[in-house]
């Protein structure tokens, strides 16, 4: 990995540490911007073996910088990180030609054999002639669309969005009201007007669509999975798993494989 140039892209909504980018860039020739400042630029410039697009929730802005990267630069592999996501991104991903995704959190050691991985896949792929994405641009997904006024969604719209940004957090009922400029009482009785549901049954169902993701998308531990979605007693996560889905964690993914 040392003759590897590589562009992370940080595009992370929240303030965190870097992850494994700290261990990468002693281990190969890294590149860092923030953003899509001055990204295409930077591209050009430097021209590198690969780009990382760090994702914890991907939005419409990161997403489109994606693309643009794509259709300028086709021959240069990109690998996105995510936190694990909503519906519709991983799709998103392979219609775009994005040459792997990978689930948060990655090691850095994981994370380097991959890129090592996709060099040598980008080398062998040119030596062979290099092809032209024929695909249509992909739309962005529905998810990851932002831009939409607030006065035009209902009033907990901004509760949905940061259940899907902080899963893998404790997310307090009362901390979400604030959020969307309600009391806890108002915030209650709006969200189950809007949703049919109370927030800590809709909080609970999409910590079990997140947690059915990632067993059906991943091989990551049970107990990793468990701490993604919010858990911080893997026995609880897989006591409230087998309420939703009828069978253990690990039962089900048996299931799914086979099946598959």
């Amino acid at each position: 990995m040392n003759g590897v140039d590589a562009l992370w892209v940080d595009h992370c909504l929240r303030r965190r540490s870097h992850g494994p980018m700290r261990e990468l860039a002693s281990a190969c020739r890294l590149a860092v911007v923030r953003g899509d400042d001055g990204l295409l630029a930077t591209v050009r410039e430097i021209q590198p073996a690969l780009i990382v697009f760090d994702f914890d929730y991907p939005d419409t802005r990161g997403l489109r910088a994606l693309l643009r990267v794509r259709n300028e630069h086709a021959n240069i592999p990109v690998l996105m990180l995510v936190e694990p996501c909503y519906d519709g991104v991983l799709l998103w991903a392979l219609r775009a030609r994005v040459w792997d995704v990978l689930i948060k959190p990655v090691s850095a050691d994981s994370l380097l054999q991959r890129m090592h991985w996709l060099r040598k896949a980008a080398t062998a792929r040119d030596a062979d002639g290099s092809r032209a994405n024929a695909m249509p641009t992909p739309a962005v997904p529905m998810g990851a669309r932002f831009a939409a006024r607030d006065a035009e969604q209902p009033r907990t719209a901004k509760a949905c969005r940061y259940v899907d940004a902080h899963l893998h957090e404790k997310i307090s009922e009362a901390d979400v009201a604030r959020c969307c400029d309600l009391s806890r009482s108002e915030f209650s009785r709006a969200f189950h007007e809007e949703h049919g549901v109370t927030f800590r049954q809709y909080l609970s169902a999409q910590r079990m669509r997140r947690a059915v993701d990632m067993l059906e998308r991943t091989d990551a531990p049970i107990t990793e999975i468990a701490f993604c979605v919010g858990f911080r007693d893997p026995s609880h996560f897989a006591s409230q798993f087998r309420q939703h889905a009828g069978c253990s964690p690990s039962a089900f993914r048996h299931r799914q494989r086979e099946v598959g």
